[in-house]
């Protein structure tokens, strides 16, 4: 049975991260939403439509995302691991603590990002197959631009980016709004070797503070290491690098208003979080499907105790 995981570290949210110097990546304070208050409709939204299709959705993360989203938004995760407690990495480095919950993740499974909202359930895993679930193929030549001044920044990069450098092919990566596997072996190599560049360039990312990492550790090298193995690639938007810049122009994935007929999965990214209307849309989604919780977010934002929380 497939576990479904979310993750929240809640440094990389207190801090103002500045933006990557390579490419735009707004900063992280509270997930680069308009208003903290549509942080945490993003989030609850998610979690109560994933508990509509799943039986076991966990929260990895650290003691004061357990107080917010657990102990005073009462949301229905079914069990909470604290293992984010205490890191000592950069907030720049927000998708270390999505890297720690794929780790210790029991397989099969799927990580969902607290921005994504689903209205049916994810593809199952074939059991035949060792297959790797996410949210689309990304084709963006920023990859090989950050590539590029890695080599010149950094100490240590993983085999793979060497050898799609030296190959000089066209760039294909994954979106990781949602990700899952049913390899363990698999996932147990590809975090070790993330977590492994993290580690030892830590001192480096203190410096440089560049957001931009965070796609090449999480999403460019899961996508390398699985081609290499041959893993099934399993997207659940099968875009391609002809139709990719029409499908995101037309807002599929932001399409509130095509909801839940024509439209099942939304995921409101980059720019999106800070687009009024899109945050406006969610909101109206949250009142219309779970009012209650809708005025719980609000009395969150509004108390005292979560002004002096964060």
């Amino acid at each position: 049975m497939t576990t479904i995981y979310q993750s929240l570290w809640m440094q990389p949210h207190k801090d103002e991260a500045p933006a990557s110097s390579l490419a735009y990546i707004p900063n992280r304070r509270f997930g680069g939403w308009l208003d903290q208050k549509y942080f945490y409709m993003g989030i609850t939204l998610s979690v109560l439509k994933l508990r509509e299709f799943y039986r076991d959705v966990v929260l990895v993360g650290d003691s004061l995302a357990k107080e917010i989203l657990i102990d005073q938004l009462n949301l229905p995760y079914t069990d909470v691991e604290l293992t984010l407690d205490g890191l000592n990495y950069p907030p720049s480095m927000w998708a270390v603590g999505k890297l720690l919950a794929y780790r210790g993740a029991r397989t099969p499974f799927i990580h969902v990002d607290g921005d994504l909202m689903i209205w049916e359930k994810l593809p199952a895993f074939n059991p035949k197959k060792k297959q790797l679930l996410f949210q689309n193929f990304e084709f963006d030549d920023s990859y090989a631009t950050v590539l590029k001044q890695m080599q010149c920044t950094y100490d240590y990069l993983p085999d793979e980016f060497l050898q799609f450098m030296q190959r000089g092919a066209s760039v294909t990566s994954l979106n990781a709004g949602l990700l899952g596997t049913n390899d363990p072996d698999f996932l147990a190599e590809y975090t070790e070797k993330a977590l492994r560049f993290v580690d030892l360039n830590v001192d480096r990312i203190r410096q440089t503070k560049d957001q931009s990492l965070n796609m090449m550790y999480e999403q460019l090298l899961c996508y390398l290491i699985a081609e290499e193995r041959k893993i099934d690639l399993v997207p659940y938007y099968n875009f391609n690098r002809h139709n990719i810049v029409e499908v995101m122009e037309h807002s599929q994935l932001n399409a509130f208003i095509q909801v839940p007929h024509e439209v099942k999965l939304i995921h409101l990214m980059g720019d999106s979080k800070r687009q009024q209307l899109d945050c406006y849309q969610l909101e109206q989604r949250l009142i219309y499907e779970y009012p209650a919780y809708h005025r719980k977010v609000l009395d969150l934002v509004e108390s005292t105790q979560l002004t002096n929380a964060i």
